[in-house]
This record gives C-alpha cells, structure tokens and sequence, in this order.
C-alpha cells in the first residue's frame, strides 16, 4: 500500500474498519465522516487537502459499534421488497461486483456476487441478503464516492497550480521532475557545522536530512520550513533549488509566499514585493502583500507598507469580495494604522466593512464582519467593533470580537466595560483569556487587588474547561500574567511568582509547561528576583521532559529568538547552544530538518540584532560569517 497517497490509504482503513460493523454504527461514522470531508474538499484555501491526512484520519473512531454476525440474519423472505434487492444490486453493481440488470429479483448471479462480497470484506460467506448488508454495501459506496471526490478535488488544484507556475515565465523552472527524488549523502560529516555553526551549513544539514524524509507530504514541510531560512538570510540561490525540490506544486506557490515574507523580516522591502509580484496564484499573492504590510509596520516604514497595501487593494480589485479577502484587507488597513496613516486606515476600513455587509452568504458575511469589528478593536475604535456585533449572527463569530474589544477596553484604562464584556463570553475557555489580560490591566493602572481578585476568578474557571489542551492554554496565560504582574512591582511579590510557578506545574501539556516556565525565568529576571541559575536549571529540566528531541530543539531555538530581540544576549546564545545540541543527536531525519532549520532562522536573528554571549562564552559571530 504506497504510503504517501493519502486517499488510498484512507480508502483501505475505511474498508477494513466496516467490516462486521452494525447498521447504526455506520450510520453514525459515515454523518461525521461527511462533515470533516466536506470541510476538506470545500476549502477554498491552496492548501486545503494537504492537511487532510491527520483530519481524516481523526473521524474513523476505534470502536463503531456491536459486530453483526451474518450468520444470525434472517434468510428473506417474501415480505422482503424488490426495492431492498435493486439496491442490493445497484451497491454491488458500482463497486463491479455484480454485472447483470438491475431488475429486484434475487437471482443466483445477485446471490453469487453477495458471496464474492462477503469474502472479499472478510464475513462469513452467506449469500444471504438483508437490510444490514445492503447499509453495509451502501455506506462503502458513499464512501468511496467521497473519497473519489476528495481526490479530485486535490488533483484538480495540484493541477491548478501546477498550470499557474508553468505559464508564468519567472516561476516556469520552479518545476523540475527528479529533484524530489533525491537521496542523502550517508557519508557526510556535520559535526565541524555543530562545533561552529553557521546559517549556509546549518541550512545545507537541514536540506540533506530532508533528502532522507521518505514521505512526500512530510518532506515538502521540511523543505517549506528550510526556504524561510534560506529567504531570511539571503540565499536566493540556494532558496530557488529548495522550492525546486517541492513535489507539490500547491506547496511551491505557498513557498513564494513564504520567500516574499521572510524577505520583508530581513528588511528587504522592494525585494519582497517583488517575490509576490511573481505568484501566480490571486490569492497567494494577496496574502503575500498582506503579511509584507503587516511585517513592514512593525519595523515602521511606512512607505513600504503603503506600496504593499496598494498593490494589494489593485489585486483584490478585480476579485469579488468574500471572508478571507476581508481578512486581508482588514490586515492592510491595521498595519497603516500602525505607521501613522490613520485616515487612509480608516478609508479602507470602511469601503471593506461596506463590502463585508453585501456578501450574500450569511456564513461568509459573519466571518468577514468578524474581522473588520477586530480591526476597529484592534485601533481603538472600540464602540464601532461592538456596533457591528448586531450584524453576525454566528455566536462563534460573536466570541473574537467581544475578547478583542474587552482586551481594547482593559488596556485603556476601562477594566470595569472590559469586565462586563468578557461576562457575556460564554465559553469558559475564553472567558478565561479575557480575565488574564484583564487583570493586566488593572494592575497596570493601580487596581492590584482588582487584578488578583480577577485572576484568582479566571484560575477558578480553568476547572471547568474541558479540552485538555485549551485548558492547558489558559493556565498558562493566567500564570504568565501573574508573573508579570510581580516583575512591574517595585518590590517583585515573592507570592505571585510562587503563584505563577504553581500554576504552571499543573499544565499536563509538555511545551506548553516548558514555554511558561522559561516565560516566568525570564520575568524573574527582568525584575532581578531571585537566582537567575536557578531558574534555568527548572527550565532546563522541565524542558528535558518533553518527550520529542526535536520539540525540545525547536522550542529553545524559538526562546533564543525571542531572548536576542529584547537584547537578553547572554540567555539567547544559552538557548542556541543547547539547542544546537540537542538537534546534533536527532536521527529522524524529519525531525532533524526542521529543527536544524528553525535553529538557523534563530542565529540569524542573533546575529542580526547583536546579541552578546554570556561571561562564560564570549565567541560572537557577523550575519556575513554566519551565511558563509
């Protein structure tokens, strides 16, 4: 069974998994079935099928039900219908079973065809027809029918984008046949790159372990999170080969996308706009110049974020609006708020927001008015956000927008309308997230008694979260505001950051417990409270837990990158190091490409910003060395 085509393996556990399965059961795992694969095979997204495999695979439950024994059925009978047995027919004849007419009379070629059925799924061989068997025969059909949908579906746009790149002169070599199919070189010898690294041969590592990746899916992932790497730091070259090496060319349009992205963090404003320029894809590019937007506000160019904007707004000119078009646009029009150009800001806020309210599809309008309301939250314009609520009709769609606008209310300065919006949440897992950055804000107006009272109220509301993972979230959220909460203080309160540590020793997922302890270290010494070795001992050892090397690796090479932009140099280095060790010892090879990618991503931000090393180690590193 080839094990890089997702549909003929899915096909193959749905065969196997209603075998000697009862009418009901089918029943209910074919309703959930067709609605995780009509999200899938309705995304409109270029990437909608290539995360199916691990969505799918989640719908086919390990326990459908009672096996029927065939043995037990009753032979039919005359009150049996001829309907029942033409439906008999028809199920056997689409799957090639039986080949005769379709006529409701049980025949010896209808008999015989039940027979080579039954023994090609494993049942006891009967012959015998009855109502369970025909749900049985029936509930394979549609399966299969959705299955032949899904992957046409995904052919369809591999084969979209694929036209798309070739017709487009400066992506037409992006297509190359045979470079997917290379191998690892099994005698190279990285361990001179993890005595002394630097971002070429970080990146050379990383491709090679990618080489070694035997699942297409997994290896196009690998080769996405090393071009990011390679865009940053300006190794067009070696960029161009890795997409080359993409076998998916839906992942290749998003990887110009990616490219256009990381060229814009580096700083190269006319360079990203000219690696959207060259997308193919409506869509993509759209995003593309979104995120150039967004990444150029936060270093305060305003002129870049202009020239992206505009061409952003002239794409989505010719398109007709819809929910993801709003959400770009709305992206636009925060990030010229940001630099300066409010009334341009504004401007494209309200044409979108005109725009949003005419979508047809009630749907598609909620989603759209969703993310205008959050950008109006997001400037400031709090009033207007929950003015548009009384036009979504969704309540999930309600629920963003009330947090981004009691969020907006706590941080200016109103914690009381912030409190009573974040009361109408009714879904404790968010209501909890809301009443942390609360309680921020009260603390940072003075009401500290208020803040804890508000914490201490969230803390309590955590028991009740269900969803492991969302309640795991919100813990640390509350432990993190704790914590910062103490190192504001004049005087850190010894008290609050026992408090944050307690809480998150209670979080069960491993990298978040890891994350929030490293955050709360951090904190401590921000506020010079207590012995900062101490602290990244217990982080170390609470890291040291997670169970997946590589997790570990990318999680310290996330913390060194964060650490080397708030120019905590000596921490950042820590990080790098030991995460560069950590990822030296992983034999995955898919394991080892991405961490050793990100680790590249993360020198380059060290080096980039200037980041010192610590007394103990005081080796430093240029961007221009480290690319070499």
């Amino acid at each position: 069974m080839p094990e890089n085509n997702f549909e003929y393996r899915l096909r193959y556990c749905v065969l196997q998994s209603l075998r000697s399965v009862n009418a009901e059961g089918i029943r209910r795992w074919l309703g959930a079935f067709i609605i995780g694969t009509a999200v899938i095979v309705s995304g409109n997204g270029i990437l909608a099928a290539t995360s199916s495999d691990a969505r799918a695979a989640a719908l086919i439950p390990e326990d459908l039900g009672e096996p029927a024994d065939p043995l037990e059925s009753e032979k039919p009978t005359a009150t049996f219908t001829s309907l029942l047995i033409e439906r008999l027919q028809t199920a056997l004849n689409t799957i090639g079973v039986y080949q005769g007419p379709i006529t409701g009379v049980m025949d010896d070629n209808t008999e015989n065809a039940i027979r080579q059925y039954q023994r090609m799924n494993g049942q006891a061989v009967t012959g015998i027809v009855d109502e369970a068997l025909v749900t049985h025969l029936e509930t394979a059909v549609n399966v299969n029918n959705l299955l032949d949908t899904l992957s046409t579906a995904r052919q369809a746009r591999t084969q979209d984008a694929r036209d798309a790149l070739l017709a487009n002169p400066a992506t037409r070599d992006l297509i190359v046949e045979g470079l997917s199919n290379e191998t690892a070189n099994p005698v190279r010898d990285p361990s001179e790159c993890f005595e002394h690294p630097t971002v070429r041969c970080l990146l050379d590592e990383a491709v090679e372990s990618a080489k070694a990746i035997p699942r297409d899916d997994m290896r196009n992932w690998a080769l996405g999170d090393i071009l990011v790497a390679q865009a940053r730091a300006g190794l067009s070259d070696s960029a161009r080969d890795t997409i080359r090496r993409i076998s998916d060319p839906r992942m290749v349009m998003v990887a110009l996308g990616e490219i256009a992205a990381a060229q814009a963090r580096a700083g190269q404003a006319a360079g990203a706009i000219a690696a959207a320029d060259i997308i193919p894809d409506a869509r993509t590019k759209i995003e593309a110049y979104a995120n150039i937007a967004q990444i150029m506000a936060g270093d305060g160019l305003a002129d870049s974020v202009s020239k992206a904007v505009t061409k952003l707004r002239q794409q989505v000119s010719e398109m007709d609006s819809d929910a993801r078009l709003t959400a770009y646009l709305a992206q636009a029009s925060d990030a010229l708020f940001r630099v300066g150009k409010q009334d341009e800001a504004l401007s494209l806020l309200r044409d979108i927001e005109t725009a949003a309210n005419d979508i047809e599809t009630t749907e598609n309008r909620d989603t759209a008015l969703r993310h205008v309301a959050d950008t109006y939250a997001g400037i400031g314009d709090v009033d207007h956000a929950v003015s548009i609520l009384g036009a979504i009709e969704s309540s999930a769609e309600r629920v963003p927008v009330i947090m981004s606008a009691a969020r907006a209310r706590a941080a200016a300065g109103d914690p009381d309308a912030a409190l009573e919006m974040a009361s109408s949440i009714e879904a404790v897992r968010y209501r909890a997230l809301v009443l942390a950055s609360i309680a921020t804000g009260q603390a940072r107006i003075g009401e500290l008694d208020a803040a804890l009272d508000t914490l201490e109220k969230a803390t309590s509301e955590t028991n009740t979260i269900e969803l492991p993972f969302a309640k795991d979230y919100a813990l640390s959220r509350i432990a993190l505001a704790y914590a910062g909460i103490a190192s504001d203080m004049e005087q850190p309160d010894a008290d609050l950051f026992l408090q944050a540590t307690t809480l998150a020793s209670s979080i069960e997922d491993e990298k978040t417990h890891a994350y929030a302890v490293w955050n709360i270290a951090f904190l401590k010494r921000k506020a010079g409270y207590g012995v900062p070795e101490n602290s990244k001992a217990f982080a170390v050892m609470v890291t040291d837990q997670i169970r997946s090397p590589s997790g570990q690796a990318w999680l310290l090479a996330e913390l060194a990158e964060s650490r080397a932009t708030v120019g905590d140099g000596d921490w950042a280095w820590y990080l790098f190091d030991r995460a560069l060790t950590i990822s030296e010892a992983i034999k995955n090879s898919w394991g080892r490409a991405r961490s050793v990618s990100r680790l590249a991503q993360s020198l380059i931000r060290l080096v980039e910003t200037g980041a010192s090393r610590g007394p103990d180690n005081t080796e430093n590193g240029s961007l221009n060395g480290a690319t070499e």
